[in-house]
C-alpha cells in the first residue's frame, strides 16, 4: 500500500511538472535571451549558448548586429517578448551599443529577470561609474546580482564554469517561484469556481422552491400528498442553502490561505536575495584573504630564496679562498652545505661543480698524444677530440670505457678542429691547405669529405648548428663559407688586415660573424652574401662566439669581454678580463664564461667575478 501511495504521488508530481512546462513554454518560447556586442564577445556568446543548451535551456542569440540608428527588427522584438530571462554580456563595448540599450530596457519594462555578466570589470571599474548612467543604473537601483567573469576565460572566449552554473541556479530559482505562484493561483481559481458553482446550485434550488410554492398556492385543492411533497422540497432547499453557506465560508478560508502563502513566498524570496548577497560578500572576502595569503607566502618564499642565494654566494666566495690556500677539507664542507634535498631547489651552478671537481679531483690519463695542439669536447660532453703537430687526430669516447681511436688525418700539423653541434662530425683544419670532415658516430673514424683551400693553410674552422655549412679562416687572411653537402665554397671574403682565426655562424645559420680591428662584421650566408651590418666596438677584437643557448654574442678585445644580446646586439656589457684572454664559451644559463689566454679562466658573469683558472698543455675549447 505504501509503494502504491509513493508511485501515485510521483505520478502526480510528474503530471504537475509536465503541465507547468507546457504552460511555461506556452508563455515563453526561449528560456534565455543572450544580449552581447558582436565586435568583442561574439565567440564567447556562442560558446555560452552551447553550454546553456547542454543544460537543457532554450536560448536565443542574434547572429548579426543591428545597424546603428535603427530600431530592433521584428525577429528580435518577438524573441525578447518570448524570452524568460535576459543574460547581458557586459563588456565596455556592449555598454555603448544602442541596440543592447533597447534590449535591456525592453526587459526592464516587462519586469522580467535580468542576469548581468561583468566582463573585465566593465560594470565595476572606476568606482562603478557605468552604473550611474542610464539605462545601466537600473542594475544598481533594482539591486540586480551580476556574475563576474575571469579575465583569462574571456581572453580565451570560453565562459568559465561559474557562469553557466550561476545562470542555471538563478533560472531554476526564478522558474520555481513562477511554478509556486502558478500553483497557488490555480488553487485559488479552483476554489472560486467551486464557490460560483455552489451559488448557481443555490440559485437553482431557490427557483425550484418558488415554483413549488406557486404551485402549492394555486393547487390548494390538491391532496395532502402534494402538500407533503412541498414541505419536503422546502426542507431540501434549506439544506442546500446551508451547504452553499458552508461552501462560501470554505472559499473565504482558502482565499486567506492563498494570501498567506503569497506573503510567505514574497518573504522567502526576499530572504533568499539577502542570503545570496551575503554569500557573494563572504565569497569576495574569502577570495581577497586567499590572495593576500598567497602574496605573503610568495614574499616569504622570495625572502627565503634570496637568503639562500646570498648564503650560496658567500660560501662560494669562501670556497674560492680555501681552495686557493689548498684546504680541501674546508672546501668540501662549504660545498656540502648546498647539496640539494627533496624540499629545496638546486642552486648549484657551474662554479659549484668546478670546485667540487677540484675538491674530488682524481686526474685521469686518457692516453699519449704526440705534440698536442687543439682540443675540443662535444656539446653533450660525450666526445673529446685532439689534434697534433704531426697531423694525427685522436678521438676519445667519454660516456663509457675510455676507448680511443687515432688516425693520420693530415700531412702537416692540425691548426684547428671543431665538433658539430650534434656531436656526429669533426672538422680538422690543417697547414697542408685542406679541411677534412670525419664521421665519429662509430668506433671507426671515417673520412667523409675533403675540402681544398686553394693551397692556403687553414687557421680557423667552425660548424653551423645544423651541420650544413662550415666557415674557415685562411692563412691568407680571408674567410671562406662552405656548402658541406655540395663540398664547394659558397663565397670567400676579401683579405682582412689580420687573419680571422675565430669566425662564428649565427644559431639560425643566416649570418656569418667576423671581425676587423675595432669592428664586428655581419654578413649574410645567403646569395648574394651582402653585408648586413657593422658594429663598432672601440676596442680591438680578437675572437667572436655565441653562447650555448644562442641568445648572446660574445667578443674578446684587449683586456675586455663584450657581451651583447642576439640578434639585436643590444644590452651591451663590457667587462674587464685578463689581458689577451679570448671568450670561447658562455654557459646556456648565461652565468659562467670560459676564456682562453695564458691559462683557462672561469668567470662568474653575474656578478663579474673570477671563479678560478688552471694551466693545460695545448689549446682547450669546450662549449659549456
Amino acid at each position: 500500500m505504501a509503494n502504491f501511495v509513493q508511485n501515485l504521488r510521483a505520478a502526480v508530481n510528474r503530471f504537475r511538472e509536465t503541465v507547468f512546462r507546457g504552460l511555461f513554454r506556452a508563455r515563453f518560447r526561449y528560456d534565455v535571451f543572450i544580449s552581447y556586442s558582436h565586435s568583442d564577445a561574439k565567440e564567447y556568446a556562442f560558446n555560452l549558448k552551447q553550454q546553456l543548451s547542454n543544460l537543457d535551456f532554450a536560448c536565443f542569440i542574434d547572429k548579426e548586429e543591428s545597424p546603428p540608428g535603427l530600431s530592433l527588427g521584428p525577429t528580435l522584438e518577438k524573441a525578447l517578448k518570448r524570452s524568460a530571462v535576459l543574460v547581458l554580456l557586459a563588456t565596455e563595448r556592449a555598454l555603448t551599443r544602442p541596440y543592447i540599450h533597447q534590449e535591456f530596457e525592453t526587459f526592464v519594462a516587462a519586469g522580467r529577470k535580468i542576469i548581468p555578466i561583468n566582463i573585465l570589470d566593465a560594470l565595476t571599474k572606476n568606482n562603478e561609474e557605468a552604473l550611474t548612467t542610464a539605462p545601466w543604473k537600473t542594475i544598481k537601483e533594482q539591486k540586480l546580482i551580476w556574475i563576474d567573469e575571469a579575465a583569462e576565460a574571456f581572453a580565451k572566449q570560453q565562459p568559465s564554469p561559474p557562469i553557466a552554473d550561476g545562470i542555471d541556479k538563478l533560472f531554476k530559482y526564478t522558474r520555481r517561484n513562477v511554478r509556486v505562484r502558478t500553483e497557488i493561483i490555480g488553487t485559488a481559481v479552483l476554489v472560486l469556481l467551486a464557490a460560483f458553482g455552489a451559488g448557481f446550485v443555490i440559485k437553482g434550488q431557490a427557483a425550484e422552491v418558488t415554483r413549488q410554492a406557486s404551485l402549492a398556492e394555486i393547487a390548494k385543492q390538491e391532496t395532502q400528498k402534494q402538500q407533503t411533497i412541498a414541505v419536503e422540497a422546502g426542507k431540501e432547499a434549506q439544506k442546500q442553502l446551508i451547504l452553499a453557506d458552508n461552501a462560501r465560508q470554505e472559499a473565504e478560508k482558502q482565499g486567506r490561505l492563498a494570501d498567506a502563502a503569497r506573503d510567505e513566498a514574497t518573504k522567502q524570496q526576499r530572504i533568499a536575495k539577502e542570503a545570496t548577497a551575503e554569500a557573494t560578500k563572504q565569497q569576495l572576502l574569502a577570495r581577497q584573504a586567499t590572495l593576500e595569503a598567497q602574496r605573503q607566502q610568495a614574499i616569504a618564499e622570495q625572502q627565503l630564496q634570496r637568503s639562500r642565494n646570498l648564503l650560496y654566494d658567500s660560501d662560494i666566495n669562501l670556497a674560492q679562498r680555501v681552495q686557493e690556500r689548498g684546504d680541501m677539507k674546508r672546501l668540501s664542507e662549504f660545498l656540502n652545505n648546498h647539496v640539494p634535498n627533496k624540499t629545496e631547489g638546486d642552486l648549484r651552478g657551474f662554479e659549484w661543480f668546478y670546485y667540487w671537481r677540484l675538491a674530488n679531483y682524481r686526474p685521469e690519463i686518457l692516453g699519449p698524444v704526440d705534440s698536442v695542439g687543439p682540443i675540443e669536447i662535444s656539446a653533450d660532453g660525450k666526445v673529446l677530440a685532439a689534434g697534433g703537430d704531426l697531423g694525427q687526430l685522436k678521438i676519445w669516447q667519454l660516456d663509457g670505457p675510455r676507448e680511443s681511436v687515432e688516425v693520420k688525418a693530415h700531412r702537416d700539423r692540425i691548426n684547428e678542429l671543431a665538433i658539430s653541434f650534434d656531436g656526429t662530425m669533426v672538422a680538422t683544419a690543417s697547414a697542408d691547405t685542406t679541411i677534412k670532415i670525419w664521421d665519429i658516430r662509430t668506433k671507426d673514424v671515417k673520412l667523409i669529405k675533403t675540402l681544398r683551400n686553394d693551397r692556403v693553410g687553414v687557421v680557423g674552422v667552425v660548424f653551423s648548428r645544423d651541420g650544413k655549412m662550415l666557415a674557415t679562416g685562411g692563412a691568407n687572411r680571408t674567410v671562406r663559407l662552405w656548402d658541406l653537402e655540395k663540398e664547394t665554397p659558397l663565397m670567400t671574403t676579401s683579405p682582412y688586415p689580420e687573419s680571422v682565426s675565430y669566425p662564428a655562424i649565427s644559431p639560425d645559420g643566416n649570418t656569418l660573424v667576423t671581425y676587423e680591428d675595432k669592428t664586428i662584421k655581419l654578413q649574410s650566408t645567403k646569395p648574394p652574401f651582402g653585408s648586413i651590418d657593422e658594429i663598432p666596438t672601440g676596442e680591438k677584437i680578437g675572437c667572436v662566439s655565441f653562447s650555448a643557448d644562442g641568445k648572446k654574442l660574445i667578443a674578446g678585445v684587449a683586456g675586455k669581454v663584450r657581451i651583447m644580446d642576439w640578434p639585436d646586439y643590444k644590452n651591451v656589457r663590457l667587462l674587464d678580463a685578463p689581458a689577451g684572454a679570448c671568450p670561447i664559451a658562455l654557459s646556456g644559463d648565461g652565468t659562467t664564461m670560459t676564456m682562453l689566454g695564458d691559462k683557462i679562466y672561469l668567470w662568474n658573469v653575474l656578478p663579474w667575478d673570477p671563479l678560478g683558472s688552471f694551466n693545460v698543455d695545448g689549446w682547450f675549447f669546450r662549449a659549456l
